[in-house]
């Protein structure tokens, strides 16, 4: 390609379609929002700067574009050009034949509609999306049954006053001297939705026009577009139209005092990093995916994409999979191992020397077929899934899907889990299946740790367990007690009433009044550790999914929940209707606090949101119920239900199910059909029973199929437990030899009676930190020797010993421990390690003898009979 210094807007409208302009490896795809495309366009047809692009020499007389690839997308779009990785597909780009209102920064109002809003987002806020009540008002506009399976082609901005495509306007105008208004204006007028749009737009107009007069009409009409047009003429102008200036970097060139050229793939690595420190930035982890693709074969790229789609995003895959390629090779000895976070300086630095062998791990993680014969994705993926005739608990693709996102360090546990620890899951053992599902989702919604936000604290705490528990005792309460220390994970109550504690059961039969606090008493029955965990579990959108399983599962396919702006191809839908309450004042304080949780919402498909408008719950789950004005407004509901039945038959077969169907798919109660209140204010009393008794039914739903009841922490012994206590006494503070061996003072400390050696006499000690579970932290528990500088035992040992040891008043020699559950096979083990430990002093073997059998006469009795 010639060299050039900027380049027209027709130009870069078809790099890609020319194979003029492509993307390096390294590069992402298409990330921009609607509102950025639009905000571009603005700018563009204003004439303002938007920046320069950042060009490298390819093969065969062509670039690639190293900064700028999301300006260039979306000036594509504008054009209705094919774009870098197929983005088209998913964009439409609209021009307002409205101008603004005098308060609006915009001189253009450009509209972008996608894949998943194909009704386009708000006019004025355009980064938010329509309300749904707008959404219904959208698709009984556009007529169209389900907007997941309409072509993008049969909608156009619904927030808009008069849209129009923008493409038009760029066609005609780039005929130059031949461009004519009168033949755009023909042109837009035999688009497919120029009646629709003339007639909504007309609908909204103040009376300062005769609308009726046609010709007065299209005066109108033709002066707005004539203003949009000559801006759009100006800019395409082949000599003084728009130029966006580019930089070449010329990435082959030769060094000082260094006689090869560098390698090109390395410095386009280097120079994107550089580069991503503006714009939409990378986050680390798809830096770090960029920085490997540099030095991955297109083919290996390939099974990447492929192969983690539905279960992570590629980036995400990347992070996870090389924390799990270190764990396979042994490569554990960073101090960050465990973290999901790694940065690209480093990752740049370390992944260039194992690239060869991490490559082929990517390409077994993804195709090798060695876990009952599916590949380890798969088999997470199965083991994960719902599935309506074989796993009926297991989860939505929403909820799994999300683990890598929301938490990568549980989804990295999985994988190890399967990988390294080999844990199988089958039908043969369903409990242990339902348990481990329990686990995933008590840790991705309530253990976050402080900031409510992280997981890798979750990971850190349970690692001991992870990292040797065999999977019968790995996913069970011994894993959940070790996820509590330092209230990392949240407190969870019980569901069914036990000798501990009253159980969430209880609220069933709580009396709703005005002024009753549910919250509050559940507290007061069950324990206050438990309101965080009751706040937050009520509002949590994902357990109402978990309700919803069957019905989203069987309604909606992948791919309509991995579309290019938005993952959730629904609408969260009120079914008592949210404008009973809106803007209402003196409603009631507990219809306040409850309407908005999930008792009072669904998961629910666009196509089914239109057919019930804002009514009743009563007409909502049976919508012929209804008085009908007339007998039009029955005849059209009826034609809406007779379209849905005719594209979802495998959902419901004829319009004699609706009813049954509707109160399944909602995961409502028949009560719910029986409510028709449409003043909350004084008949508040029914839709909140319902609401709050709902909340429950959801939860229950969850604890019953996954068990959560089975993995509450139940603490059988704690680490003092192993002693006998006639043979060891607690250390008091204010010694100065004990104050200063041991340094923290918030530790419970052991100190055994004496024992006697050929030449000394010895004290065992043991210390732990104080607070419930505090010795369950890792190395948690020191088990040592203790010694009066006057002795020789220790000194002895100091010689051949590598642990420390300090001689100055007193010797000691020390090993530290963790105790990974309070169970009494895991004090056992704790001992054993113990043993060893005694075993291989470097000491004389009649002493160890001593000390050994001491040391087991010092233990409780439940213990005597340990090897």
């Amino acid at each position: 390609m010639e060299d050039k210094t900027a380049f027209s807007l027709e130009e870069i409208a078809e790099w890609d379609e020319k194979k003029k302009v492509s993307l390096p490896t390294v590069q992402r795809g298409f990330v921009w929002k609607a509102n950025q495309i639009e905000n571009l366009w603005d700018s563009l047809l204003r004439g303002y700067p938007v920046g320069a692009f950042v060009l490298s020499p390819a093969e065969n007389n062509t670039w690639h574009i190293l900064d700028g690839q999301q300006r260039a997308t979306a000036i594509c779009l504008g054009f209705a050009k094919e774009t870098f990785r197929d983005s088209q597909d998913y964009y439409k780009v609209f021009i307002d034949l409205d101008l603004p209102k005098q308060d609006d920064s915009r001189k253009f109002i450009v509209r972008v509609i996608t894949r998943s809003h194909p009704w386009g987002y708000r006019k004025l806020e355009n980064n938010k999306t329509l309300t749904a009540e707008n959404i219904r008002k959208a698709m009984d506009l556009y007529d169209a049954p389900d907007p997941l399976t309409t072509p993008l082609e049969k909608f156009f901005p619904f927030d808009a006053g008069f849209p129009v495509p923008l493409y038009y306007f760029i066609n005609e105008a780039l005929k130059n001297e031949s461009a004519s208004l009168v033949n755009l204006f023909t042109t837009l007028k035999n688009w497919e939705h120029w009646g629709k749009v003339k007639l909504k737009w007309l609908n909204h107009q103040d009376e300062h026009f005769d609308i009726a007069n046609e010709t007065n009409i299209e005066q109108i009409l033709l002066s707005k577009i004539d203003y949009i047009f000559n801006h759009a003429i100006k800019i395409l102008d082949d000599a003084k139209g728009r130029k966006i200036p580019a930089l070449e970097m010329d990435l082959n060139f030769e060094q000082d005092n260094q006689p090869e050229q560098e390698d090109a793939a390395d410095e386009i690595e280097n120079l994107f990093i550089r580069l991503n420190a503006g714009g939409t930035q990378l986050s680390g982890e798809e830096l770090n995916y960029s920085i490997l693709k540099a030095h991955l074969s297109s083919e290996t790229q390939d099974i990447i994409e492929n192969g983690c789609k539905q279960l992570f995003k590629p980036a995400r895959f990347i992070t996870i999979a090389y924390r799990l390629y270190q764990q396979d090779k042994k490569e554990v000895q960073q101090a960050d191992a465990l973290t999901m976070r790694i940065k690209p300086k480093q990752f740049q630095r370390t992944i260039t020397k194992q690239v060869k062998s991490f490559e082929q791990f990517l390409i077994d993680t993804i195709q090798q077929k060695s876990i009952d014969g599916k590949t380890l994705l798969d088999y997470a993926k199965n083991i994960l899934a719902y599935n309506e005739h074989e796993q009926q608990f297991g989860l939505p693709y929403l909820l799994y899907s999300k683990i890598s996102d929301i938490a990568p360090e549980l989804m990295f546990l999985l994988l190890y889990r399967i990988k390294i620890k080999r844990d199988r899951f089958s039908n043969k053992n369903e409990k242990e299946h339902r348990q481990m599902l329990g686990m995933l989702t008590l840790f991705l919604w309530f253990g976050k740790g402080e900031n409510l936000k992280d997981h890798s604290k979750l990971l850190s705490n349970i690692w001991p367990s992870a990292s040797t528990l065999p999977k019968e005792r790995f996913w069970t309460s011994e894993t959940i007690e070790r996820a509590h220390i330092g209230e990392v994970l949240l407190p969870f109550p019980a569901f069914k009433n036990n000798k501990n504690e009253s159980g969430l059961e209880n609220i069933f039969e709580y009396k709703i009044s005005e002024k009753a606090n549910i919250l509050n008493k559940f507290e007061k029955e069950s324990g206050e550790e438990y309101r965080l965990f009751m706040q937050k579990v009520i509002y949590n959108r994902d357990l109402l999914l978990y309700a919803q399983r069957s019905f989203i599962e069987s309604y909606f396919k992948k791919e309509q929940f991995k579309l290019e702006d938005t993952s959730v191809p629904f609408d969260w839908d009120h079914i008592s209707p949210n404008r009973l309450v809106r803007n209402k004042k003196n409603i009631q304080r507990i219809v306040k606090d409850w309407y908005q949780t999930n008792g009072n919402y669904r998961a629910w498909p666009y196509a089914l949101n239109r057919m019930d408008s804002d009514n009743s719950p009563g007409i909502k789950l049976n919508p012929f119920s209804q008085d009908f004005d007339d007998k039009t407004q029955l005849l059209e509901l009826k034609k809406k239900w007779a379209q849905f039945i005719e594209g979802n038959n495998e959902l419901i077969a004829d319009e004699r199910k609706i009813e049954k169907k509707l109160l399944e798919w909602s995961f409502c109660e028949k009560a719910w059909q029986e409510c028709y209140v449409e003043n909350i204010r004084n008949e508040w009393k029914q839709p909140l029973e319902l609401i709050i008794r709902r909340n429950v039914l959801i939860m229950q739903e969850w604890y019953k199929e996954l068990l959560i009841d089975g993995l509450k922490k139940e603490v059988v012994v704690n680490a003092e437990t192993l002693l006998d206590k006639r043979k060891w006494g607690k250390v008091p503070t204010g010694i100065e030899e004990f104050d200063s061996m041991f340094d923290d003072k918030e530790d419970t400390i052991w100190l055994s009676s004496s024992v006697s050696l050929s030449n000394s006499s010895i004290n065992l000690y043991i210390y732990y930190p104080i607070g419930e579970s505090a010795y369950l932290e890792k190395d948690g528990i020191t088990f040592g020797i203790y010694e009066k500088s006057s002795g020789s035992f220790i000194a002895s040992l100091k010689e051949k010993s590598s642990d420390e040891i300090d001689t100055k008043d007193f010797t000691w020699i020390e090993n530290n421990f963790t105790l990974i559950s309070s169970t009494l096979d895991s004090l056992k083990i704790l001992i054993n390690e113990m043993q060893k430990w005694l075993s291989k002093l470097p000491a004389k073997k009649t002493d160890k003898d001593v000390i050994i059998a001491k040391f087991n006469e010092m233990i409780s009795s439940k213990f005597k009979f340990i090897d």
